[in-house]
């Protein structure tokens, strides 16, 4: 489908997002200034505002045909879309956010049980790497990381969450690059994180972020993990990240 070199574009139709709530309707307009491939050559929209938007096409789920040429890329250059990230913001995590994360982790889980997994030490010991994505005044993602002290150039990333409907607009690059960002100026060199092989999902948005995957010694999948790694019958996929 082609559409006028100006007309205005919503986000929903560049970004299928099932979750898609009223939350999303105060996202701000930024033209498209051009495009660039990331790691998996997928197309990405590189938005005046600085921020950037996958554009791409997945049939039956996502139909940009245009994208896959250069004359379709060339027609939406200076075209407005939505941009998911100009209306959040980012800040540290402090001791009283952890209380709302807890009570609405386990329905961003789609009502898995993550609650244990989240101690408040990281609201309170660990402030400085773990970070709160706000939309106005909602908290709508968060963070929690830590400097290792066994290693001392490497940062690791415990637990990501981001509300349902703000996922698809950036919410969770926000974090990453966040925690990238005083990972590199605190002189760490590698970011490391887990995730479970049956979380495809998880797995491609990291593979994305520019994470490799560490070699196992089991593949699930066609993902190399390591067997027992949280412990019995608990694999996990390593990741590591150079910076």
């Amino acid at each position: 489908m082609r559409y006028p070199r100006q007309a205005t574009i919503s986000a929903s139709s560049l970004c299928y997002n099932p979750f898609r709530s009223t939350a999303t309707k105060n996202l701000m307009e930024r033209k498209i200034i051009a495009f660039r491939q990331d790691p998996r050559r997928e197309w990405i929209a590189v938005l005046e505002c600085g921020h950037t938007q996958h554009v791409r096409h997945n049939p039956p789920y996502q139909e940009r045909a245009w994208v896959l040429t250069a004359e379709g890329r060339q027609n939406f250059i200076g075209v407005p879309i939505e941009c998911g990230e100009c209306h959040l913001t980012i800040r540290h995590a402090e001791p009283r956010d952890f209380y709302f994360v807890t009570t609405v982790i386990n329905d961003w889980w789609e009502g898995r049980n993550m609650r244990d997994m989240l101690p408040k030490l990281f609201f309170t010991h660990f402030r400085d790497t773990s970070f709160i994505v706000q939309e106005q005044s909602n908290i709508v993602g968060f963070l929690n990381g830590f400097f290792s002290q066994t290693f001392p150039d490497e940062a690791y990333i415990h637990f990501v969450g981001v509300h349902p409907a703000f996922r698809k607009h950036g919410a969770a690059r926000m974090l990453y690059e966040k925690f990238f960002e005083v990972a590199r100026a605190n002189g760490k060199k590698i970011v490391r994180c887990v995730t479970s092989p049956v979380n495809k999902t998880s797995i491609a948005f990291h593979q994305r972020m520019g994470f490799e995957i560490e070699a196992g010694d089991v593949e699930v999948d066609g993902i190399s993990a390591h067997t027992n790694y949280d412990g019995k019958g608990e694999s996990r996929v390593l990741f590591f990240k150079s910076l």
